[in-house]
């Protein structure tokens, strides 16, 4: 009897384990098949609708000038640079040291081309009176050097810690042979101004960019790079990024930590081929950008549908029916419901949206996509 149990349990055991081994057709494409398509979500975001560039730019002044210095002796060798880059040059400040002597800063329409010395006159040495004014050392611009110009003028090389030129003045006439030299009369001197000490800006006012450094030979080729004006922000784009720029477009740019708005004035396709120079200015006014030394950033708007929206992929509007247009928010539960909103700009696959109902869609939604 027991062993008629056992052997029956073995046939009924084995028949069950085959029987679970043999799937028909439809049970085993229902076992390879995919599991169930969860759906497709995207966060609610908010922000402006617009199609944007971003560019490291530089910051600089708006007026750019180059200055030409004259080389009076050679050798000429840098012997110092008073003056750092980034520096404000005032007139009447010595820009530069050249053999041991100053080169002084003077605002004017042209080069001096002569040195400039007790009587003599013309439109140089105006041009030095006015120079003279400008750096605190006032005297009339009557185009004569005369005694007052050269107080004038002795009183800058002593306030820029320099000694002037001295020339002595041709020993005058003795009216009697027979006098002693014990009885003559002092050598007296004046100053002249040698020209390769004067250096010619457009204002009294700007501030170093670059020149020279200690060492550099000097000739009449050299040059210091000064900029006057306010702040700007300059940046170097593809050509074919700047013919979608246009003067007016706004942006932001990011420099030494900051933000500030700015406005393009220029856009200049000739400086460099392939390149397009961008110029922007603060839009507000009294603004300024930061010229701290670094890299700064700009973030230019070419096209502005919307600002400050919620956004959300235009796939995740649906639109058509009589209900308007609609977006499918997901719930804690992971269902879904409708929420009714108006489209209010699409672009580059975003799209702005306005709840119809206020509150009922916040950033950090999920909105289907799919």
């Amino acid at each position: 009897m027991g062993v008629t149990t056992l052997v029956a349990a073995a046939v009924f055991g084995g028949g069950w384990a085959a029987a679970s081994a043999v799937q028909s057709p439809t049970q085993r494409e229902a076992a390879a098949s995919a599991p169930p398509k969860q759906p497709v979500t995207a966060a609610v975001t908010r922000g402006d609708l617009a199609d944007t560039i971003t560019s490291e730019a530089t910051v600089r002044r708006a007026a750019r000038e180059r200055l030409a210095l004259t080389a009076a002796e050679a050798p000429a060798v840098v012997t110092g640079t008073p003056v750092p880059a980034g520096q404000e040059v005032v007139a009447g400040h010595s820009l530069l040291e050249v053999n041991g002597r100053p080169i002084v800063a003077m605002p004017g329409a042209f080069r001096f081309y002569r040195d400039l010395e007790a009587g003599r006159s013309g439109p140089d040495v105006r041009q030095l009176q006015q120079g003279l004014t400008a750096a605190g050392f006032a005297v009339p611009a009557d185009g004569v050097f005369g005694t007052g110009t050269e107080r004038a003028a002795r009183d800058l090389y002593r306030a820029i810690g320099y000694p002037a030129h001295e020339v002595a003045d041709p020993a005058p006439a003795k009216a009697d042979a027979g006098a002693s030299d014990a009885e003559s009369s002092p050598p007296t001197t004046h100053i002249v101004i040698p020209r390769a000490e004067l250096i010619v800006m457009a204002t009294d006012r700007a501030h170093l960019v670059t020149g020279p450094a200690v060492g550099a030979s000097v000739d009449d080729e050299t040059e210091i790079v000064v900029e006057r004006g306010e702040l700007i922000a300059v940046a170097e784009v593809p050509s074919t990024v700047g013919v979608r720029v246009r003067a007016g477009m706004t942006g932001t740019l990011t420099a030494a930590g900051k933000d500030a708005p700015m406005k393009v004035t220029r856009v200049d396709d000739s400086a460099k081929e392939g390149e397009s120079t961008i110029e922007l200015a603060p839009t507000a006014a009294g603004a300024t950008v930061s010229s701290a030394a670094g890299r700064a950033f700009l973030r230019l708007d070419i096209e502005v549908v919307r600002r400050n929206s919620l956004l959300v992929p235009s796939t995740a509007v649906v639109t058509g029916g009589t209900a308007g247009g609609h977006v499918r928010k997901r719930l804690a539960d992971g269902g879904f419901v409708r929420v009714p909103v108006d489209e209010a700009g699409q672009l580059g696959g975003q799209s702005a949206v306005v709840p119809t109902t206020r509150g009922m869609l916040q950033t950090g939604d999920l909105v289907r996509v799919d």
